[in-house]
């Protein structure tokens, strides 16, 4: 959460700068680094939360039916690629 606010924090700071006309600086290119971060973070956050659903459907499933315990590796190690 840290990180994303940052990068919030960071994206909007360099886009203030960008409209003093200072030559040096790429307005469009700046901000569209920090939203691409920001793009990024966001689906790695996406790709954690749907694994961490994913192993919590397994154990349920596990749980319900102590039979599967024996698929639970592989089913983790899939959930985990």
């Amino acid at each position: 959460m840290r990180a994303k606010l940052l990068i919030v924090i960071l994206m909007f700071w360099c886009c203030s700068i960008s409209t003093y006309a200072q030559s040096n600086i790429k307005p469009v290119d700046s901000c569209d680094y920090y939203k691409r971060k920001l793009d990024t973070t966001m689906h790695k956050l996406y790709m954690t939360r749907q694994q961490i659903n994913a192993v919590k459907f397994y154990i349920k499933i596990c749980e319900q039916r102590p039979a599967n315990k024996k698929f639970l590796t592989g089913w983790l190690n899939r959930a985990l690629k």
